[in-house]
């Protein structure tokens, strides 16, 4: 019980910095000026307002 609580807290931390890490690159996609493949791809997933 103890070693599935552990594999779950560790499934947990990584999701959420994998979580973090993708926002954080869609925030310097949003930044660009030029808007790139991916980029424009970003402005049509956020809300227009």
């Amino acid at each position: 019980m103890k070693r599935l609580g552990i594999v779950l807290i560790a499934v947990g931390i990584s999701l959420l910095i994998f979580v973090l890490y993708n926002f954080v690159k869609e925030k310097n996609k949003m930044a660009s000026p030029i808007p790139e493949d991916k980029g424009v791809k970003v402005i049509f997933i956020t809300p227009s307002k």
